[in-house]
């Protein structure tokens, strides 16, 4: 049997959230001077961040170097160089790694070991050798002296023995095995086998640790500039009180259910993603409290830690929220955030669906109830109105908020600042005096009963000016367009000012104006306490985004990325479901063990080239967002380990939305949409139903066949009608002016394009491609303005070579366009006409699962179970 301590202790190694207990991430804490060093090294880190992300160091140059060098005739440089501002978060990661993560399990927890110094020191050693001789290391291009090979080596040494230390051995070993691979070089004995290379090792050294790629790479600058804010922010929000108002919340909605210490537990986690990077973070933060919480209304200790994992991971895939990922995706894919949260939000919410259904089910089937406490307002009618109620009045607040700055910036640009920072000082106020009318949220504690469910109305009012930073947030990112880097920065400085502000005020409304100096004081102490964590926080984070770094220089040096792109297409022989198959695998083995923005990032550099190229058979061409949520599901599920049954839905959604593209919203109409959001809802139950084999009642073993056909209809629909009707009528390849100027604006064209394959030898390839035509007077122009280039010559429409960084330049890495025969579009598809409603399908299966639905309603009646 798994107790919640055990599990606990299992995950918490990689937790990197606040939340936990001293000690109880499974990291050290350093008494003494080594103590004092690693709360100063914290400091100093975030502190050099805020100033050179925040443009303190732009504003330095500016003015300050400027005034100076005018007067004295002297230069002086403000603006830390980009490789060595690189240099400088991985050589404090390492040595923060080396003070608070101890190298194995026996190390201790209350000193820092010998080697652990020595560690620190070859690492300061290799970095300070870096800094001192880049310019000469920078001339010896394809030279590598001895000394430079030893620094490298040794730096890398410390930085995997870091990585291990603070992300755990797959990882490690998946960015040595990338750098063997690299540095070994290739051999001519045997294919695909490897022998030592000098070349290769130097060229390698070059690339991983002496450059300007590897771990000082791309990966490194989205951690620094994306995710440190987003950590830094977390954690001070949650030191804030962010983190137990949320969970008191959770626990208000759903703690007398049946089940409802685990919905709420589920529900906390979801609000989690707010502040939380990766599934792990999370789970070692609300495991300690959940998993008790569950086992206080006698849920088994394996299936508590069981459902903790699942929430955990479906946080990162729900937005609003959606932890980092959500600007990952946006910094990477170049989509806007207000689109992704749009496209993301059904699949999410039919992932969440099925894990309610599942614990819904579960608990009544085995009489599990709600949590041992008479709740303050038994009327769960009243507590859903008011949580809706409360809902509707926050998306009107953030819609006004968000109008309103648009106006204020056409009407009155010059009173913008001054007109904001008032409106938010007083709905601040406002708030914190709400919250001071009713007692203080009392502090998490593993092993702390609870006390009684508060009505959701007084649970939401306790705290409801904490979430002032997340609509700030989203009124920066999507009202005043700043960059969600300084964004975030900004909101973790408003979360520090209502951390320090907001003792003191309650203090001042409930007239205890003795308490106020104690009050200031603990202020200060938490926003101090939440710099400190979050350097220690962000340890991992950092360390793991710069081995990502080492992963995609080792590929590129190797080759690794092309031979991906040619293993999954020659494995999958064009046919789309393996090929598919065959990247989620990769998409596994590339983020096993990873914190889920590390992961996500590896994929979708080396894995989303090869899905793009591969899933063009058959007519499916699949829109970007669809394939970068599609790897994120995946790299959610991989980064804590195997799960059981409750994590499912994280396999099986990202595959239905690839299926059926409508269940991202994308180019829909908006009367479909309410049916897509009521058929997927309905299709999520009946998956949860089928796979926990129960709904109202145990099913027969044909009513769970029936509830999978069921799911699947209702969440892809077309594919019966597929089988029926053609989706396409096809059109000859020289009327593609014609057709193309006949379509209305914003119509999308399917082509395939044939030609000979890159790389001669006489292969012939061929590729679907999906293009938006814009306006333009002609049909050639409507093409070119969408980025391709196609010319007639007799009956063949022939295709240019697409420019670089254009949405059709993958093409070039498919067909050798310089080639005699030339790249041809070969079939034009339009939408078929006269074609059925693929909505008739779902006339059947709602029927169906209504049948069964009275069916388990008679047989609950008549005492079964």
């Amino acid at each position: 049997m798994v107790t919640s301590d055990d599990w606990v202790a299992q995950h918490a190694q990689r937790a990197s959230l606040p939340g936990l207990k001293r000690g109880a991430d499974g990291s050290r804490t350093p008494v003494g001077w080594a103590g004092r060093l690693s709360a100063v090294l914290a400091t100093a880190w975030v502190s050099f961040t805020l100033y050179s992300e925040l443009g303190v160091a732009t504003w330095l140059q500016d003015t300050v170097a400027g005034s100076i060098a005018q007067y004295t005739g002297w230069t002086i440089s403000f603006l830390p160089a980009e490789l060595d501002a690189r240099l400088a978060h991985v050589i404090v990661a390492i040595c923060l790694a080396g003070l608070v993560f101890p190298l194995l399990k026996t190390s201790p927890r209350a000193v820092v070991p010998l080697y652990d110094w020595v560690l620190i020191l070859i690492a300061l050693g290799a970095a300070a050798y870096l800094v001192a001789f880049r310019s000469d290391i920078e001339t010896r291009i394809g030279l590598l002296l001895r000394i430079d090979f030893v620094a490298a080596v040794a730096g890398l040494f410390v930085f995997c023995l870091s990585l291990f230390r603070t992300v755990g051995g797959p990882a490690a070993v998946i960015a040595m095995g990338f750098m063997a691979f690299a540095m070994l070089g290739t051999t001519s004995f045997a294919p695909g086998a490897v022998s030592w290379d000098l070349g290769a090792t130097q060229q390698a050294m070059r690339g991983i640790w002496l450059g300007t790629s590897g771990v000082f790479g791309r990966p490194l600058e989205i951690a620094i500039g994306l995710l440190f804010p987003f950590v830094l922010f977390g954690t001070i929000w949650v030191r804030a009180g962010a983190g137990t108002y949320l969970a008191t919340v959770a626990t208000s909605c759903f703690g007398d259910a049946p089940g409802g210490s685990a919905k709420a537990a589920v529900t906390g986690s979801l609000l989690s993603g707010c502040y939380s990077p990766s599934a792990t973070a999370d789970a070692g933060h609300r495991g300690p409290f959940s998993a008790k919480l569950m086992m206080h209304t006698g849920v088994a200790a394996d299936k508590a830690a069981t459902v903790q994992e699942a929430a955990s991971s479906y946080a990162q895939v729900l937005p609003p929220v959606m932890g980092a990922a959500i600007i990952l995706i946006a910094a990477q894919s170049g989509l806007p955030i207000a689109n992704i949260v749009l496209h993301a939000l059904l699949p999410g919410i039919m992932a969440y669906i099925v894990l309610f259904c599942f614990l819904q089910f579960d608990a009544r089937r085995t009489g599990v109830g709600g949590l041992p406490v008479r709740p303050v307002s038994p009327n769960r009618t009243r507590n859903i109105l008011t949580l809706v109620f409360w809902c509707a009045a926050t998306a009107g607040l953030a819609i006004a908020a968000l109008n309103g700055l648009a106006w204020l910036r056409r009407e009155m640009p010059d009173w913008e600042l001054n007109v904001t920072a008032a409106a938010w000082s007083a709905i601040f106020l406002a708030l914190v005096w709400i919250a001071s009318r009713r007692p203080d949220m009392a502090e998490e504690h593993p092993d702390a009963p609870v006390a009684e469910i508060a009505p959701v109305g007084a649970a939401l009012a306790s705290g409801l000016y904490l979430l002032l930073p997340l609509f700030f947030l989203a009124v920066q990112i999507a009202g005043a367009h700043r960059p969600p880097g300084q964004s975030m920065l900004l909101c973790a400085a408003m979360a520090a000012s209502i951390a320090v502000v907001q003792h003191p005020l309650k203090a001042l409304f409930r007239g205890q104006y003795g308490y106020m100096a104690t009050a200031i004081r603990r202020g200060l102490k938490d926003v101090f306490a939440a710099i400190v964590q979050a350097g220690r926080y962000m340890c991992p984070v950092m360390i793991a985004s710069a081995a990502a770094g080492i992963v995609l220089a080792s590929a590129g040096l190797a080759g690794i990325d092309q031979w991906l792109l040619t293993a999954v297409e020659q494995l999958s022989n064009r046919h789309v479901l393996l090929g598919l198959a065959l990247a989620a695998v990769a998409v596994l083995l590339l983020a096993t063990g990873l914190p889920t923005a590390t992961g996500y990032f590896l994929a979708a550099v080396l894995v989303v080239p090869a899905i793009t190229l591969n899933t063009t058979a058959d007519g499916l061409v699949v829109p970007a967002v669809a394939l970068h949520l599609f790897v994120l599901y995946l790299c959610v599920f991989a980064s804590h380990p195997p799960p059981r049954l409750a994590k499912a839905a994280l396999v099986f959604v990202p595959f239905l939305f690839l299926a059926n593209t409508d269940l991202l919203l994308l180019d829909v109409a908006p009367k479909q949409v309410p049916i897509i959001v009521i058929t997927a809802v309905l299709g999520a139950v009946a998956l949860a139903a089928a796979l926990q084999r129960y709904m109202l009642v145990a099913n027969r073993m044909w009513e769970t066949a029936a509830l999978t056909l069921i799911a699947f209809t209702l969440f892809n629909p077309g594919f019966w009608l597929d089988r029926v009707q053609h989706p396409f009528d096809e059109v000859a390849p020289a009327r593609i002016f014609a057709t193309a100027k006949a379509l209305p604006e914003d119509a999308i064209l399917n082509l395939t394009v044939r030609g000979p394959a890159k790389g001669g030898g006489g292969e012939i390839k061929s590729a679907d491609i999906r293009v938006l035509l814009e306006d333009a007077p002609s049909g050639a122009g409507r093409l070119e303005n969408a980025g391709l280039t196609i010319f007639l010559d007799g009956d063949r429409a022939i295709v240019e070579a697409p420019f670089p960084d254009t949405e059709f330049s993958h093409l070039t890495t498919v067909f050798d366009f310089e080639a005699d025969a030339g790249v041809e579009v070969s079939i034009i598809r339009l939408p078929a006409e006269n074609r059925l409603a693929k909505d008739i399908f779902y006339i059947p299966a709602l029927a169906l699962f209504v049948i069964i639905w009275l069916l388990h309603r008679r047989r609950l009646r008549r005492g079964f179970i």
